[in-house]
């Protein structure tokens, strides 16, 4: 597959996600755990393994974990594509 097709892919991707209601340029885990449909024991679970879709926190301890809409995108795409 292409880049330009791969994009094109996220981007479709991107406009499912938006269309559920998520605009917000950063995701929860709540709202990541609805897009993707898994709980938030496997969410954890990928965090702790260092898979699943890249998320961002800062270095407080009560910290939030945050998604970007954009790489929700693409790990659905390559979920897809590899399932």
């Amino acid at each position: 597959m292409t880049t330009e097709e791969m994009e094109k892919k996220i981007q479709k991707e991107l406009k499912k996600i938006k269309k559920m209601g998520y605009k917000k340029r950063f995701l929860g885990v709540k709202e990541v755990m609805h897009i993707i449909g898994v709980s938030e024991s496997t969410l954890y679970n990928w965090r702790k393994n260092g898979v699943g879709p890249e998320y961002s926190r800062n270095n407080s301890p009560k910290a939030r974990i945050r998604y970007k809409i954009e790489t929700i995108a693409q790990f659905m795409t390559q979920t897809i594509e590899t399932a």
